[in-house]
């Protein structure tokens, strides 16, 4: 694999206008090696070959290292328990059996029940602002949108939900935020909310084996009790699916709509 150095600023704004960035970096080479462990892959064909070669590897977690630097592990260790037994960073043989479950917790029948549940949603979200007259995309329909679906979807009471919801923002913001400006505190947080989280899923876990329930944690726990793997790694599924389905659900509505509408 060529690699080439070159030089460029991730600033917050740079990343607010992100396209000269990438114009620049695909003109380079389509491997760009930075600092500590990071690779840069820039052009389609290359990144469609990475990505069904076998002999690349998910595991990430030198990525956390090189974040990590100059923060003692030791006081973020519910943190990465947590994301070490997370499908993102697995592969196969380990990452196979909870992919599977992970699609059947998907399934068409579960999916076609979900309809309802974000067409009610937005259908209120956009009640709340119609007697304005004008809408922000982001603070009143694609920012609340995923938490209340995914909230919904886990069957979280609603007295639990906004807590519920800043300890997965805890993690998603801090997982590869390589521009955080209190690096400190941020890992604090994304502790405090991956110890919190953790016991809150496993607490609804236990609550619901056996039920035959028909929420997501419940589909997901069938997997569970076939024995194809652990407890944590089941919490992790569901943190997961937390994290990923919140900050990309905002983004590409928002993105969406402001491409649309230009």
């Amino acid at each position: 694999m060529k690699k080439t150095n070159v030089s460029f600023q991730l600033t917050p704004e740079a990343l607010a206008h992100p396209q000269s960035i990438y114009q620049f970096l695909r003109s380079h080479s389509p491997y760009l090696y930075e600092a500590g462990s990071f690779w840069i892959v820039t052009r389609y064909d290359q990144v469609q070959s990475l990505l069904t070669n076998t002999s690349v590897s998910s595991n990430r977690k030198a990525m956390f290292i090189d974040q990590l630097d100059g923060l003692p592990l030791n006081k973020l260790h519910h943190f990465l328990h947590l994301f070490s037994n997370m499908m993102l960073l697995m592969d196969p043989p380990q990452h196979t059996p909870i992919r599977r479950v992970a699609n059947g917790g998907f399934h068409q029948k579960a999916v076609e029940g979900w309809k309802e549940i974000i067409q009610k949603t937005v259908d209120t979200l956009l009640d709340k602002v119609e007697a304005a007259g004008e809408l922000d995309i982001v603070t009143d329909l694609s920012g609340p949108l995923p938490a209340i679906v995914i909230s919904e979807l886990f069957g979280i009471p609603p007295d639990d939900r906004e807590q519920f919801q800043r300890w997965g923002d805890a993690q998603a913001q801090f997982f590869g935020g390589l521009l955080i400006a209190n690096k400190e505190q941020a890992a604090r947080d994304a502790e405090e909310g991956a110890h919190n989280l953790s016991e809150y899923l496993r607490a609804r876990i236990r609550e619901r084996q056996g039920k035959n329930g028909t929420d997501l944690i419940s589909l997901l726990i069938n997997g569970y009790e076939a024995g194809t793997f652990n407890e944590d790694e089941l919490i992790a599924l569901c943190v997961l699916i937390l994290t990923a389905g919140h900050v990309t659900t905002i983004d590409q509505l928002a993105n969406g709509i402001f491409a649309l509408l230009s």
